[in-house]
């Protein structure tokens, strides 16, 4: 909602100092050609580069110090009330009781200045209501405990009113826990899970992440094959051989091609997971999870236990061989793909990254308690008898395709 009029007596709260700069660093990223093209120009002498840059850039330093000398911020009567603007003031209004996370995202600028870009998600499941670029951990913290108290304030009064209209006066017992942990100004945060490092090494070890391994095939392509068996000491291994092994030492320098690429790919996999994962602590605070992770950029995503609609739990191949499985979960409102951001990606699609298989149904009883969940019970339906053959058919089908046609294409 907007409002064309804001109340001067406001105690409206300014972002931190710093938002200006980080504000400049994220409109710049739009203009990095520009400024690459300006930069290049200084190099050389020739001004009109120069210039050219400036026309991107000088608009985007304006806007950054227009935003941070306008924006405040202030909860008030169970509302978040976002104010902007200089000649035509505008806020916007966000009612307390609609909002479904506060997220952070923090990445290695930030954590320098002991600042946080933050995030504020309704159940609209379009885009962020408010995105508060940045202020400081105090500030956040300060935030937060006002947004949550006030949230579960009006949860309480909803249940109060629903119970007063009722014939009986007797409220069901699952609202009246509800209520002791929404008045309950002391309630702890308890940690429910961390994951340590050598979780995600075997969940590295595990994935499969196609991209990275396109990404180490076109490495591959940029460098001389035998210089890099030469430089790993493969091809003095290969020349000792018998010179009657002719084939084979070719089948060995495949068998070590293979065994390179896979151990790079499997590092990088491990990467990956400890990059992004790294430090994961999964926390309760009330009705509420809280998730942190990440080494470089560190993530932390809410997700409220009543807009959980869907569990899923994924294992592939060598994740059932090393006793392994990770848990995605969709809430009510859930943000689209497109307006997917770091945070929503962590606490929806990798809810918990790996976990050993026993203690799924710890997590299982936390985000469900009726729900029960033992592989080794389930029915299990096979498909139909033909159902293999189609899908063999399809498997096949698009490759020799494009195999038909990179001949047809390359013929003389």
């Amino acid at each position: 909602a907007h409002a064309a009029e804001v109340d001067a007596d406001l105690q409206l709260t300014w972002l931190h100092p710093t938002s200006l700069m980080f504000d400049l660093i994220a409109h710049g990223r739009r203009y990095l050609f520009p400024l690459a093209i300006g930069l290049f120009g200084a190099a050389n002498g020739n001004l009109t580069y120069i210039y050219l840059a400036a026309v991107f850039f000088i608009p985007s330093f304006l806007v950054a110090v227009f935003r941070y000398f306008t924006l405040r911020y202030v909860l008030v009567d169970g509302e978040l009330r976002v104010t902007s603007g200089l000649f035509f003031r505008t806020m916007r209004v966000v009612p307390i009781s609609r909002i479904q996370n506060v997220d952070l995202v923090q990445n290695v600028l930030h954590r320098m200045f002991a600042v946080a870009e933050v995030k504020i998600e309704t159940a609209s499941g379009t885009e962020p209501e408010a995105v508060l670029r940045v202020l400081s951990l105090r500030q956040i913290e300060e935030l937060r405990a006002g947004i949550f108290a006030d949230r579960n304030l009006a949860t309480v009064k909803t249940v109060e009113t629903s119970a007063d209209d009722s014939n009986d006066h007797v409220l069901p017992q699952a609202d009246v826990d509800l209520i002791c942990d929404a008045t309950d100004s002391t309630t702890t945060e308890k940690t429910l899970l961390k994951i340590p490092i050598g979780w995600l090494i075997r969940a590295g070890l595990a994935s499969n992440r196609g991209w990275i391994m396109g990404v180490i095939a076109g490495l591959f392509v940029q460098f001389d094959v035998d210089e890099l068996f030469a430089k790993f000491g493969i091809s003095d291994f290969l020349e000792a051989l018998p010179v009657d092994w002719g084939v084979a030492a070719m089948v060995l320098y495949g068998v070590g091609f293979t065994v390179l690429i896979l151990v790079v790919f499997k590092l990088l996999g491990i990467v990956w997971f400890i990059l992004k994962f790294f430090g994961y602590t999964l926390n309760q605070r009330g009705e509420d999870l809280r998730i942190s992770c990440g080494l470089l950029t560190k993530v932390s995503a809410t997700v409220p236990l009543r807009r959980i609609q869907f569990i899923s739990i994924h294992q592939n191949f060598l994740m059932r061989r090393l006793g392994m499985a990770s848990i995605r979960i969709e809430t009510a409102g859930g943000s689209s793909a497109k307006a997917e951001n770091a945070a929503a990606t962590v606490s929806r699609r990798w809810f918990v990254p790996v976990i050993p298989l026993e203690r799924v149904p710890e997590i299982l009883n936390l985000l469900r308690a009726d729900l029960k969940w033992d592989p080794s019970q389930l029915d299990w339906q096979p498909l139909a008898p033909r159902a293999w053959a189609r899908m063999a058919r399809l498997a096949v089908f698009f490759p020799v395709l494009i195999l038909l046609i990179g001949v047809a294409v390359n013929r003389p």
